[in-house]
Formats: C-alpha cells, structure tokens, sequence
C-alpha cells in the first residue's frame, strides 16, 4: 500500500489517496476527503492508515501548512515509511 497526501485546512481540503500495488499496477483502493477538519482529527484518519502492516510508504505535501503534519508523521512512523514532499 502507498498513500500520497495534500493537507488542506480552512479553504482547500485535505485529500488522502491510497493505493495498491499489484503485480506491477497501482489500484486506488480509497480516496479520503477531509472538509475544515481539525489537524488532530486528520491525524486519526491518517495514522492508523500508515500503521497498517501492508502500508510501505507515505507522501505528504509539506509546503505550506502541510510541513508540520509530516514532520510529526516522520517523528512517529519514521522517515523510511513517511516522507515530505515539496
């Protein structure tokens, strides 16, 4: 499983993307769209997500409001499984 990640707050929304990879294809097995939704309530919704034991790596736009949210992803699952992105 990949997941690629946009955070968005007040005006833009957060949207999570996952995907799974098989045989060489990528399949979105779920798009998460998240409206004006608190940062600790999308951490929720993310981290559980990365935990997974089949997930193998996490992007996530930092530029921005982003940056913080994927410091604190890396804090905690690592920076081989979770990466920012510019």
């Amino acid at each position: 499983i990949y997941i690629g990640v946009d955070i968005g707050r007040t005006r833009d929304l957060t949207v999570i993307w996952v995907l799974e990879e098989i045989a060489g294809t990528f399949f979105t097995r779920g798009v998460i769209e998240l409206t004006k939704t608190k940062f600790s309530a999308q951490e929720n919704i993310l981290y559980p997500l990365i935990a997974h034991p089949n997930t193998r790596r996490v992007c996530i736009d930092q530029t921005g409001i982003g940056r913080q949210f994927a410091e604190r992803a890396e804090d905690r699952f690592g920076r081989y499984k979770v990466e920012g992105i510019n």
